[in-house]
């Protein structure tokens, strides 16, 4: 049972991962890049899904 919540745990975070990258290239992230506004919502996803997917490799790992 562990080892399957490390696993959800683990697809959730690059599902997040990819979100946050793809909005980070979106066509309204660099309209508002162009125009001098900072658009940090892709950032924010990017780093906490890998911040995620690393809790759910150890959670996959890590022997009782």
């Amino acid at each position: 049972m562990k080892n399957a919540a490390g696993i959800i745990i683990l697809v959730v975070g690059i599902a997040l991962a990819g979100y946050g990258f793809n909005h980070m290239n979106s066509a309204g992230s660099e309209i508002k890049e162009f125009f001098g506004m900072e658009d940090k919502t892709g950032l924010t996803f990017l780093i906490i899904g890998v911040v995620v997917a690393i809790a759910g490799l150890f959670a996959m790992v890590k022997k009782k």
